[in-house]
């Protein structure tokens, strides 16, 4: 979409889209999301852009670490921590540059149900009711709801907004590994079965 309205003459913005790494030109600019190595990488484009983005930000953070963790506390502090710097940046560039088109994607709505489903579903295996993160998903999307608002609030009116999910979330009761199968099948076969997890 971003590259037919380029060519088109429109600017565009991307912050945070996945497969945007490594950034490609538009007529606009581009903050790669999650699939960027690091920030050491030139994750923006145009590449002086990155120094804004970290200026803005305080440090922008790419993803959230280790967002499977044992570590909860930590973790939310994480999740919280890379939303701020990515909704700073989001509004940054929605007051400095001009746009026609501007798309963000939010990490941290998926790493907070990979990280706090069992917390909060009562059906989930794991759930102790009462617990301290009961409520962290909620209280989560309270927050991106206030962030996004500040947004919107930035737009121009008659705007076009869609707000999509790329998918829903639900409890795991379990997993299948299709090479595995596929190996004990026959159907796969391996020059040398790998030493350790790959």
């Amino acid at each position: 979409v971003w590259d037919i309205l380029s060519r088109a003459g429109k600017k565009v913005i991307l912050l945070g889209v996945p497969q945007t790494y490594p950034p490609k030109p538009v007529n606009g600019c581009v903050v790669s999301g999650f699939l960027a190595p690091s920030t050491e990488s030139n994750y923006t484009y145009p590449v002086p852009l990155k120094d804004e983005v970290e200026e803005v930000s305080g440090g922008y953070v790419l993803d959230v670490e280790d967002f499977r963790t044992d570590d909860k506390e930590a973790l939310l502090g994480r999740i919280y921590e890379k939303t701020e710097k990515h909704f700073k940046v989001a509004k940054h560039l929605l007051r400095t540059k001009p746009w026609d088109f501007f798309m963000t994607v939010e990490m941290g709505t998926d790493r907070i149900h990979h990280g706090f489903w069992s917390f909060i579903d009562p059906t989930h295996r794991r759930y102790v009711p009462g617990n301290p993160f009961e409520n962290s998903i909620k209280e989560y999307y309270k927050y991106c709801d206030r962030e996004i608002g500040e947004m919107l609030s930035l737009v121009p009116e008659g705007t076009a907004v869609i707000l999509v999910s790329d998918h829903g979330a639900c409890k795991m009761d379990g997993a299948v590994c299709f090479n595995e199968w596929l190996i004990k099948e026959g159907y796969l076969v391996l020059k040398e079965y790998p030493k350790t997890q790959t």
